[in-house]
C-alpha cells in the first residue's frame, strides 16, 4: 500500500476493512457478491445468513432494547413461571419465546444481601438428522455420516445473582421497596445527569458532544427481580417493574433524557 505525498490518498487492494482508500471503513455487514461460475459452498451460504442477521440486528439496535410484549413473571409455590414473549437485546437481536418456561427457586442459596435478576437471553441449538452427501473421506460401505441440518433460535431464561449492601438489615416488609428505590437511583446515576452533578452547573460542558458509540451492550433483557421474603429464605417475592423496561425509545433519545435528568418513558412507566 502506498500513499501519495501531500495528498493523503492511499491506494491498495480492497478488503473487508476498506475499499483500498483511506476514506472508507467497514461496518461489519458483508454480503455475498455472486457471479456465474462461482462454486457455491457452505461458507457462501453462511455469509448470506450472516448478512441478513447483521442487517436485521443493526436496525433492531437503532430502535433500542427492551421488552416488546409478554414475558410475564409470576411465582407459583416456589417456581417462577415466565410466559412467552418478544424482546430486543442491546445488539438488536430479537428474543422470542413461544411458550412458558418454569424456573425452580428451591436451589437458590441467598446470603444476607443477595437478590436475583430474572433475565432472558438468546439461545440456539441444532436438531434434526440428515445424511452427509458427497464427502470424499467417507467410506461408502460404512453407511456415511449424518449431521443435524436445522438450527433453532430461541431464548434462555436465567437467574443471575446480585447483591445490594444492607438489604438484609432492612425489615422484611421493607426490602422490596428499598431495593427498588436503590435500583432506580443507580439507573439515574448511570446516565450521568448534568443538573444533578454535585459540583453544580459550572461543570456543564461548553460543547455538547454527540452520544459516544457503546463499547459493550447487554446481551440479556431483564424481566424481574426476585428476593427472599423473611430471614428463612423459603418464600420469595417478585418485583417486575424494578427490572423490566419496555421498548419505548431509540438510544439517542434515552441518552439525552438521562443527561438532562429526565426520566425516559420506560422508566416513568416502571
Amino acid at each position: 500500500m502506498t500513499t501519495a505525498a501531500g495528498t493523503g490518498d492511499t491506494t491498495g487492494q480492497p478488503s473487508s476493512g476498506s475499499d483500498g482508500t483511506p476514506s472508507t471503513a467497514d461496518g461489519g455487514i458483508d454480503r455475498l457478491n455472486p457471479f456465474d461460475g462461482l462454486f457455491l459452498r457452505v461458507e457462501h451460504l453462511v455469509r448470506m445468513q450472516d448478512y441478513a442477521l447483521a442487517l436485521a440486528t443493526a436496525v433492531g439496535a437503532a430502535g433500542g432494547p427492551g421488552v416488546v410484549e409478554g414475558f410475564e413473571v409470576t411465582n407459583s409455590q416456589g417456581v417462577l413461571q415466565i410466559g412467552g414473549g418478544l424482546a430486543i437485546d442491546g445488539y438488536g437481536r430479537p428474543l422470542r419465546s413461544g411458550r412458558a418456561v418454569a424456573l425452580p427457586l428451591a436451589d437458590l442459596r441467598p446470603d444476607t444481601d443477595t437478590y436475583w435478576w430474572v433475565e432472558v437471553t438468546s439461545a440456539a441449538w441444532e436438531y434434526g438428522e440428515s445424511a452427509v452427501q458427497g464427502t470424499l473421506c467417507d467410506d461408502p460401505c460404512s453407511g456415511g455420516a449424518t449431521r443435524r441440518p436445522y438450527l433453532a433460535e430461541g431464548v434462555r431464561l436465567r437467574l443471575t445473582p446480585a447483591t445490594e449492601g444492607a438489604l438484609g438489615s432492612r425489615p422484611p416488609a421493607d426490602r422490596r421497596g428499598w431495593l427498588a428505590s436503590r435500583l432506580f437511583a443507580a439507573e439515574r446515576a448511570e446516565a450521568s445527569p448534568w443538573p444533578y452533578d454535585p459540583a453544580g452547573w459550572s461543570v456543564l460542558p461548553g460543547n455538547w458532544a454527540p452520544p459516544p458509540a457503546a463499547a459493550t451492550r447487554p446481551t440479556a433483557v431483564r424481566l424481574a427481580v426476585v428476593l427472599p421474603v423473611g430471614d428463612d429464605h423459603k418464600a420469595w417475592e417478585v418485583d417486575i417493574w424494578a427490572a423490566r423496561r419496555e421498548r419505548g425509545a431509540p438510544p439517542p433519545q434515552r441518552y439525552w433524557q438521562g443527561r438532562l435528568g429526565m426520566r425516559p418513558w420506560d422508566v416513568f412507566i416502571a
